[in-house]
């Protein structure tokens, strides 16, 4: 995926995550700030809650691993590329029973470090540690994302949504027949 076509503010980029991925859409995933630390977070809903009554945990590792993921949309300077997430480690430490702030800090020398890689051989790669706080500014799970940049020569600008796989099912069996 290469960068937004939006303008690069929060609502700018929470707009182009939601445009290029539905999931952030549903579970209500917004942008509320960029720079050093980035922050995105979550509401705690009924369709986003578990059977103990907090954040379920596919939704926290959504916010975590898109918040290590907006750290390339947040720093224009990196130039087109694509980027993927490598993995993300996550220990819940407590039940998230509030909304959830996730914060992500990329500083000027881990930004110097990634826009260096890139410079220096089209790739980069980078750690990002993710902490995720209750309303109460309790850390209830934290997270370790791993991201993968690669330059392209294409023009920023130019994102489109992939094409949707197909949703149909093969019919006949793969068996040969006797």
């Amino acid at each position: 995926m290469t960068g937004p076509t939006t303008p690069l503010t929060p609502a700018g980029i929470e707009a182009e995550l939601r445009r290029l991925f539905p999931l952030y859409e549903h579970i209500g995933l917004r942008v509320e700030s960029l720079g050093d630390t980035i922050v995105c977070a979550v509401p705690l809903t009924e369709a986003n809650s578990n059977h103990l009554g907090g954040v379920h945990a596919a939704v926290q590792w959504a916010v975590a691993e898109a918040t290590g993921g907006v750290v390339y949309f947040a720093h224009p300077e990196f130039g087109p590329c694509w980027i993927a997430v490598r993995n993300v480690t996550i220990e819940f430490l407590k039940v998230a029973r509030t909304d959830l702030r996730a914060e992500a800090t990329c500083g000027a020398a881990a930004v110097a470090s990634i826009a260096e890689q890139l410079d220096g051989r089209g790739i980069a790669e980078y750690a990002i540690d993710i902490s995720l706080r209750d309303t109460a500014d309790q850390v209830v799970t934290t997270a370790v994302g791993h991201y993968y940049l690669r330059r392209t020569t294409g023009d920023r600008e130019t994102v489109s949504r992939p094409a949707r796989p197909s949703t149909r099912r093969a019919t006949g069996s793969s068996a040969k027949s006797r």
